[in-house]
């Protein structure tokens, strides 16, 4: 019995490679002791003391060999757990990357939307700047072609009223010239007139001023036949082999039916218009007539203008005619 322990001594933990064996080795080792120890009760005391020192001196190494071994059995699983550890690192670190590039990927996105918005802000305000500075060109240049026209306006209204002024000038002066020349021309006629003598006067005879006159002269724009709308009384000598008539503008009278005393020379008070020179008014009987001095034509004539008798002369108080 104490040799086979002594071979089963001989395999000590330390000799074996494998750890799980060894402390194999060393269970049965101690329970082997435990065996012999019981039939061997006559062993010598310093044997025991040995067998106890030599367990005493294993009993260390067995219980060192021991976590190991349980450390040995606890592998896979720890191994499983370390995998599994890695892999919840790795997800964990999987989820924190990816949430960290979905972080960075909104941010990115929100910077783009900020960029882009203030683009878009930026290209308003051009746009708006633009537009406005648009509207003030157009209404700076509504507003010079404004003052443009209403100087042009003023310029044309000043030429208008330059001309205007410059017209009425004109006729002031023309009109000035007309009067004067007129009042000199009445002032040489009234001289004529008065220096020449009506006495000497006999039909068919041109007075003064004549060819001044009726140099361009139209009677057609003076010949006119109508009937008196008042009727005055006034006396009528009727000339030798004289017959009422009623004549009309364009015949000639004879010479006796208007020689001056048959002139009225007041012709004024009878309500009959001035005539143009070289023409009297003459009555007829009843009648006015206005006659050439010069041919005896006659150029008007108004119908009834006088109720008379057959006694004395037309105008007792004949006076040459005023022109």
């Amino acid at each position: 019995m104490t040799k086979s322990v002594a071979k089963l001594a001989e395999f000590s933990p330390r000799r074996l490679a494998n750890p799980l064996l060894a402390a194999v080795a060393a269970t049965v080792l101690i329970a082997t002791g435990a065996a012999a120890a019981a039939p061997d009760a006559a062993l010598s005391r310093a044997d025991q003391q040995r067998q106890l020192y030599q367990q005493q001196q294993q009993q260390p190494k067995l219980q060192n060999q021991q976590p190991q071994f349980r450390s040995q059995q606890q592998w896979p699983q720890n191994q499983q757990r370390a995998v599994q550890k890695q892999q919840k690192f790795q997800a964990e670190q999987q989820r924190l990357q990816n949430q960290q590039q979905l972080q960075n990927q909104q941010q990115r996105y929100l910077t783009q939307q900020r960029i882009q918005s203030d683009r878009q802000r930026l290209l308003q305000q051009q746009r708006a700047l633009a537009q406005q500075q648009l509207q003030n060109q157009q209404r700076f240049l509504t507003q010079q072609q404004l003052r443009n026209q209403q100087q042009l306006q003023n310029q044309q209204r000043f030429l208008t009223q330059q001309q205007l002024q410059n017209q009425q000038w004109l006729q002031a002066q023309r009109y000035q010239q007309q009067q004067w020349q007129a009042r000199q021309q009445r002032i040489q006629t009234q001289a004529l007139v008065r220096n020449f003598d009506w006495n000497t006067y006999r039909p068919y005879q041109r007075p003064p001023l004549w060819a001044q006159y009726r140099q361009n002269f139209d009677p057609r724009r003076y010949e006119w036949a109508r009937y008196a709308q008042q009727r005055y009384a006034l006396r009528y000598a009727q000339p030798p082999g004289w017959s009422y008539q009623r004549w009309t503008y364009g015949q000639v009278l004879p010479s006796p039916y208007w020689s001056q005393p048959y002139w009225l020379s007041n012709y004024q008070q009878y309500g009959l218009e001035p005539l143009p020179y070289g023409y009297v008014w003459v009555q007829n009987g009843p009648d006015a007539l206005a006659v050439d001095t010069v041919t005896g034509v006659i150029l008007r004539a108004l119908y009834g203008l006088f109720t008379s008798s057959n006694v004395g002369f037309a105008n007792p108080g004949w006076q040459p005619p005023a022109y």
